[in-house]
């Protein structure tokens, strides 16, 4: 979704930290592999925290209550593999907004965790990211764009429409538009991004 005034999750970053709850992104990193999951495991029992971006009730066959409960937390991926799919077969068109992470990917190519403000490494530096920056990183040696160009392109490659939202307040970010509006990603390359 989109926040205006900062994700819902801003105040309680540190907290969630100190829990050691792991990520969406972890989990589904996890049973994404090939070789299946090491992690985590079905059916275990796994404390997350985020934000409920919905929720719905239905009465089952056997008249007792069930619930559907969408949880968002700020790992970069929210699309899970499920609507994605939905996308693809349905070619329904995606809004993206925040395609570069409010800065997350261009700082960490320019200079790393030590140029991050602390708004975005509490926002944004969790393992998860930082293996899909170092994927971004290495699909822009090999392709010569830049890591900014190749996050939108990756999202412009997508098998559906895509619409990202990209806002723009520095010259290397119109550079990067630029950049990315010629860009086409191989299925190859694109898919490389979508682990998790």
């Amino acid at each position: 979704g989109l926040y205006l005034s900062g994700h819902p999750m801003d105040a309680y970053r540190d907290t969630v930290r100190k829990l050691n709850a792991p990520t969406i992104g972890s989990i589904l990193e996890d049973f994404a592999q090939e070789g299946g999951p090491v992690r985590f495991a079905d059916n275990q029992r796994v404390t997350i925290c985020g934000v409920v971006t919905s929720s719905k009730t239905k009465t089952t066959k056997n008249n007792s209550l069930m619930a559907y409960v969408v949880v968002e937390d700020d790992t970069l991926c929210q699309m899970d593999s499920q609507t994605y799919a939905m996308h693809v077969k349905e070619n329904l068109p995606c809004v993206c907004f925040s395609s570069q992470a409010k800065g997350f990917l261009s700082k960490m190519d320019q200079g790393g965790e030590a140029i991050l403000p602390d708004k975005a490494r509490r926002r944004y530096l969790f393992p998860e990211n930082l293996a899909v920056f170092e994927r971004c990183r290495a699909l822009s040696a090999q392709t010569g764009l830049s890591v900014n160009a190749i996050a939108l392109a990756w999202l412009t490659s997508q098998p559906f429409p895509t619409f990202p939202i990209a806002g723009v307040s520095k010259m290397e970010h119109i550079d990067a538009l630029r950049e990315a509006g010629d860009a086409i990603l191989t299925a190859e390359q694109r898919d490389g991004l979508r682990r998790l």
